[in-house]
């Protein structure tokens, strides 16, 4: 089955990268894709290894490779077109759930984590419905890098999650209203 992408245009001024980014929505993708986003985010989660399957991924997407209502899957594609980076995405009405964004180690340092993180919100905010639209996110206790962006973008920590990742291994739970 062949790759089919949407482009997305974010409304948000681009984050100045080193790289040249396009930022498409995944309409229907198949295990080449499968497989790229998994790898992207076992160099990312070390800790995901064996919990990322391509299971995990059919949450998103049917068993012909469209994607489910309600999910989207975000990627930044560089100027040779392989997927460099990804936001998976669950909405519903007013409410969205960034449920993962990664970047591949071999792209980090370059904001791209920035820039997909602008072009998820407005993304989000073009598809929930209603004056008050909120954004919830999980991320790593530990990871001051992360949380200083989700900070920088207006999120705010809600509460801290003990051993959501295992033991010993918080999460702080944040949201943004939008």
């Amino acid at each position: 089955m062949p790759v089919e992408w949407s482009a997305y245009q974010s409304t948000s001024p681009a984050s100045t990268t080193t790289v040249d980014l396009t930022m498409v929505i995944v309409d229907r993708f198949d295990g080449a894709i499968m497989k790229r986003i998994i790898d992207i985010s076992r160099s990312a989660f070390h800790r995901e290894v064996e919990r990322l399957t391509m299971g995990w991924l059919g949450l998103y997407y049917t068993q012909n490779g469209k994607s489910k209502k309600g999910k989207a899957c975000l990627c930044a594609l560089n100027s040779v077109g392989d997927l460099v980076a990804f936001v998976l995405i669950t909405y519903k009405k007013r409410d969205a759930n960034i449920d993962k964004i990664a970047v591949h180690i071999d792209y980090r340092r370059q904001r791209i984590a920035d820039r997909m993180l602008d072009t998820a919100l407005d993304y989000i905010r073009d598809v929930l419905q209603g004056p008050s639209k909120h954004v919830k996110l999980q991320v790593d206790a530990s990871n001051t890098t992360a949380i200083n962006l989700y900070q920088k973008k207006g999120f705010r920590v809600k509460k801290r999650v003990v051993d959501y990742y295992g033991a010993g291994e918080d999460a702080l739970a944040m949201m943004v209203r939008l």
